[in-house]
């Protein structure tokens, strides 16, 4: 149905998400690279996902992904999704089915920007919440402030201040938060919002902000391979 490989190609599936060649750090990579995003049909159901190959990373260079409300850096996916909303006033659940093949150094992760106030830009971003799924050989940003169960699932939680755009594309900095799974979590439902509300309780996440969207990809810094995404659906209420 779709396929390109071009920087930054987009498309939009089932009128509200986007699948996005998200090559933000591509030149921290020295040698080649090819990474593709696909929509298809499969078993009479639409299924979407990436395939890449990257070499001679240096530290994470992409992040092949599907998006949903409205991204700080590239705009709003579709209307009436829900976002952006003030943190904790709404509940987030995430259905989804992934399989993925990969090796190298690279993570799959639901990634939320945060901005202070709408409308929602990339100047506002206070904070970038990342929920890894799974990962291999790559370390989170910032130092372990806790372990905890949460929406059913073990983490181990990573904070810092003053993290910042290592592509150079941007000069402002945000607070980043890094939830680590001890299993890999590859099949949904996933509780977004009982995540959020434990982040509030515990002050790692500032209450006045707004949740601007909600983003599902591989971060990679080397290696191969492929995600395929199925049944894909966020509820927002």
């Amino acid at each position: 149905m779709f396929e390109s490989e071009k920087n930054f190609a987009a498309t939009i599936v089932d009128n509200r998400y986007r699948v996005f060649n998200n090559v933000w750090n591509a030149r921290s990579t020295t040698g080649p690279h090819r990474q593709k995003i696909f929509v298809k049909e499969l078993n009479g159901k639409t299924t979407f996902g990436w395939v890449w190959k990257w070499w001679g990373g240096s530290g994470v260079a992409t992040y092949p992904e599907v998006q949903f409300g409205n991204s700080p850096w590239v705009g709003e996916v579709a209307p009436d999704s829900g976002f952006p909303f003030r943190v904790g006033s709404k509940k987030v659940v995430v259905d989804f089915d992934v399989a993925m093949h990969a090796s190298g150094s690279y993570n799959l992760a639901f990634e939320f920007w945060t901005v202070s106030s709408p409308p929602v830009s990339k100047n506002g971003i206070a904070h970038e919440v990342m929920i890894w799924l799974a990962e291999n050989r790559l370390g989170p940003a910032g130092s372990l402030v806790t372990t905890a169960a949460i929406a059913g699932h073990q983490f181990h939680i990573y904070f810092a201040n003053n993290h910042g755009d290592a592509s150079g594309s941007s000069s402002n900095t945000w607070t980043i938060i890094s939830l680590v799974a001890d299993q890999p979590i590859l099949h949904g439902p996933l509780d977004i919002g009982a995540i959020v509300a434990y982040l509030m309780q515990n002050r790692l996440l500032d209450p006045n902000v707004y949740v601007a969207c909600l983003e599902l990809g591989n971060e990679v810094a080397s290696g191969s391979g492929k995600t395929e995404i199925r049944n894909y659906a966020v509820h927002v209420e």
